[in-house]
C-alpha cells in the first residue's frame, strides 16, 4: 500500500516525503527522511521523494536482496504518483541510527545515483544494493 498527500493512515512499506504523518517518526522512517518531510512541510524546496519504511527494509533484507512483490507494487505506485517517470533517482540510505545525535554515518551506506525512476527492475536493484550495504564490515552498529 502507498500513501497519497493528504493521507493520515496506519504506515504502509513506501511512503512519501513531506505529505504523510509516518515521516514525523524516525523509528519508522530514518532521520533523513523525517529531516526532508519536515523542511518540505514547512516549505522549503525538496525533491519529491519516496521511502521505504523500516519495516519494508528488513523484509527486503531478509529476503535476501530481492525486493519482495508487494513492496515492489508499493514502489512502483509511489513512484508513479510523483509524476515525472523519464526522471533519474538517487537511491540512499535513511537509517533510524544515522546522522543522530550520538552517531554520524556520514558515507557507511552505499548510495545508487542515476538510476532511471522509470526502470522498476533498476530501482529494485538499487533499493536491494543500499539496504544489504547495511550489512557489509564497514558499516558497524
Amino acid at each position: 500500500m502507498v500513501t497519497r498527500p493528504g493521507s493520515h493512515n496506519a504506515v504502509r512499506d513506501v511512503v512519501t516525503v513531506g505529505y504523510d504523518t509516518a515521516t514525523n517518526v524516525v523509528s519508522v522512517v530514518g532521520g533523513k527522511a523525517r529531516t526532508l518531510s519536515a523542511l518540505a512541510r514547512d516549505g522549503f524546496p525538496v525533491p519529491p521523494a519516496v521511502v521505504l519504511t523500516t519495516s519494508a527494509c528488513a523484509r527486503v533484507a531478509a529476503a535476501s536482496g530481492e525486493v519482495p512483490a508487494e513492496i515492489r507494487a508499493a514502489i512502483a505506485a509511489a513512484l508513479g504518483g510523483l509524476g515525472g517517470g523519464g526522471g533519474r533517482l538517487a537511491v540512499r540510505s535513511s537509517a533510524v541510527e544515522e546522522d543522530s545525535r550520538a552517531a554520524s554515518y556520514a558515507g557507511a551506506f552505499r548510495s545508487v545515483l542515476n538510476v532511471a525512476a522509470a526502470d522498476l527492475g533498476a530501482v529494485c536493484d538499487a533499493v536491494a544494493d543500499v539496504v544489504a550495504s547495511a550489512s557489509e564490515h564497514r558499516v558497524a552498529v
